[in-house]
């Protein structure tokens, strides 16, 4: 991402597109006008006739279909089924629920963690974000969608007792497959960078190993839910999903030979989706949230001051907060989790005027879209402030002039289905470990450059270390 940025700062802001070749001569068309990132992301997707594809073909041969990697009218019909099982009313309910108790037995630990050191003052206990974050999302993720129980907060609690600095992440059988099926081999780099998704599903062993470990433990995860859910209401997006129909209140076309439901195969595809969308996003946004704290201590300790005031921290109060809310958005601008939206053009296209060929590599930069300096004033500055209005007016001015140059979630019919479980769950997260820690740098990283990296999510190279008070 850093030569692209540094590219488009050469040819100028003005550009509307920047054409990136990268190694072994792929090429890519970064898009970066508003306009057209309208046009690409609002055309029509749900029929067969669609104009732009993910072009994630790649993906899905090591983790399947599903939302995040299917196109045209099987995209359409797995979007109405997922999407009539995540209403908004189940979604707060469940994440109450689950997210309260487990933020507060991670709180424990944490403050367990301050008190085992506080007899070797001299000493400050470091807090890898990443892995206790991933833990924390996890178990919650693990709960709301799957009836599940990954028990990764655990880990917190043996590094807590432990007294040292390292986190011995114990993975699941699942997130550690899940994880290996990702990971380019030496024969799946060469599959990748000949764009052979076929080849290596069906001839590279290792995705081929890692893809039925995989699918083994979805199954037990699916037979679980089912079985503990026979004749009660249903407590997780799986088991909704598990009685979802295609046709419930919209007619669409179903799979030829289903009935309108997901399959079993159909859902375990969705199932590591979500892990990787779901799971990773929240826990990447609360990790660039707490870095910001950090970095910025005044911003901190608005924050907290208006968390400190409010009387209960469940769902409704948190999502009253104006400064909070206006934090994450900012957040969410300067780091946002997706660092970029990928498609491939169908058919030949007009952009600006210029004529873009069938198959094209199309790259939306959300990072760099979020810092246009012809979408957004003082782009480079962390101002929460910004989305803060006087009046309607004001309000409706501003988004206008930053609609589709905010893309957290994507934008138009393809928009992130998970949005609203995710800033949830982030807020609730958040609003209690700033209401019971503050936040520094560790100390092993004052000085230290960080470096953006983005392949899932937009993380740093090192990652992000903290150190923390309790604030009673």
């Amino acid at each position: 991402m850093t030569p692209a940025i540094k590219w488009w700062k050469e040819a100028g802001y003005d550009v509307p597109m920047l054409h990136v070749t990268a190694f072994m001569g792929s090429s890519s068309l970064y898009i970066l006008d508003k306009n057209i990132v309208k046009k690409i992301l609002t055309a029509p997707s749900g029929t067969s006739d669609y104009r732009f594809a993910k072009g994630l073909d790649f993906i899905s041969s090591k983790v399947g279909h599903g939302l995040l990697t299917l196109d045209g009218e099987q995209w359409m019909r797995h979007r109405r089924i997922v999407q009539s099982a995540f209403h908004t009313n189940f979604l707060k309910e469940s994440l109450s629920e689950s997210v309260v108790p487990r933020i507060l037995n991670f709180i424990q630990y944490w403050r367990m963690a301050i008190k085992n050191n506080s007899v070797q003052e001299s000493q400050v206990r470091e807090i890898d974000l990443n892995s206790h974050l991933s833990a924390l999302t996890l178990d919650i993720m693990g709960d709301v969608l799957f009836s599940h129980e990954f028990n990764a907060i655990a880990s917190v609690k043996v590094w807590a007792e432990s007294g040292g600095d390292c986190f011995d992440k114990s993975e699941h059988t699942l997130v550690s497959s899940i994880s290996n099926a990702l990971q380019l081999t030496v024969l799946g780099s060469i599959f990748f960078l000949a764009n052979w998704a076929w080849g290596d599903k069906n001839l590279n062993p290792k995705s081929k190993r890692h893809r039925k470990r995989m699918d083994q433990e979805l199954d037990n995860i699916i037979e679980n839910a089912r079985r503990s859910n026979s004749n009660g209401k249903p407590k997780s997006l799986l088991q909704l999903l598990l009685r979802a129909s295609s046709t419930d209140g919209n007619k669409i076309l179903p799979k030829k030979g289903t009935n309108g439901t997901l399959s079993t195969s159909e859902l375990r595809e969705e199932m590591v989706l979500f892990m990787i969308a779901g799971h990773e996003t929240t826990s990447t946004l609360c990790y660039w949230a707490i870095y910001v704290l950090c970095k910025y201590p005044d911003v901190q300790e608005k924050v907290y001051k208006e968390i400190e005031g409010a009387k209960d921290l469940d769902l409704d109060t948190v999502e009253g907060l104006i400064y909070f809310d206006a934090f994450l958005n900012e957040v969410q601008r300067y780091f946002p989790p997706a660092g970029f939206l990928r498609r491939v053009n169908r058919f030949e296209e007009d952009f600006a005027g210029f004529t873009i060929p069938a198959k094209t590599r199309i790259v939306i930069p959300t990072y760099m879209l979020h810092r246009h300096p012809k979408y957004w004033d003082d782009p480079e500055s962390f101002l929460p402030e910004r989305w803060i209005h006087k009046d309607d007016e004001a309000r409706q001015q501003f988004l206008n002039r930053t609609r589709f140059a905010f893309l957290p979630f994507s934008a138009g019919g393809r928009n992130c289905v998970g949005q609203h479980f995710a800033m949830i769950e982030t807020k609730l997260i958040l609003a209690h470990l700033v209401r019971a820690f503050s936040f520094q740098t560790a100390p092993s990283q004052v000085n230290t450059d960080f470096t953006l990296t983005s392949y899932i999510t937009l993380k740093s190279k090192p990652l992000v270390k903290v150190s923390l008070k309790c604030r009673d």
